[in-house]
């Protein structure tokens, strides 16, 4: 059996790609991730932007209501390949699952629903860091990846800028 972090990475872009189907925004997933990409969003409009991404998968317990952002601990290698300046931008992007794994999705003949919410983050322009390990990052809970969140995401691309 593979292990619970595996899962979670499987899980998280399986998550993406639904997100992705449902907002008929092509998904594709890198197979071999030697530039900190875990795969990209393509807009079939305008001058059909991409967007890279590093995906991690989060378990952890319910955010309280008032909290406007949270934590993540990121490997140094991957927030220094975010930081980098590219012609497409680099987000990360953290599926939060519940902390007990048996609640990560819940599959019958009537439905498949995978439990919680994906939030982005754009380190474009922040400087590179020297830590051997992790560096912390604050996610704002705005920053919800949905179909409509991913859809504002590519305009934004397809417009020239940068999100």
């Amino acid at each position: 059996m593979i292990s619970s972090t595996r899962r979670k990475e499987r899980l998280s872009l399986a998550y993406l790609a639904a997100i992705a189907a449902k907002a008929g925004v092509e998904f594709n997933e890198t197979v071999v991730d030697e530039d900190d990409i875990d795969g990209q969003f393509r807009s079939y409009e305008g001058v059909r932007g991409q967007i890279d991404f590093q995906a991690k998968g989060y378990g952890c317990k319910s955010f309280a209501k008032s909290m406007t952002e949270f934590d993540y601990d990121l490997k140094a290698k991957n927030y220094n390949g975010l930081v980098r300046n590219t012609i497409n931008p680099r987000l990360l992007i953290v599926v939060v699952f519940p902390s007990k794994e048996s609640n990560w999705i819940d599959q019958s003949e009537r439905r498949l629903r995978i439990s919680r919410c994906a939030y982005w983050l754009s380190l474009r322009g922040l400087p590179e860091t020297s830590n051997s390990a992790t560096v912390r990052v604050k996610i704002p809970r705005k920053n919800v990846l949905n179909e409509l969140g991913l859809k504002n995401l590519l305009k934004t691309v397809n417009a020239g800028k940068m999100p």
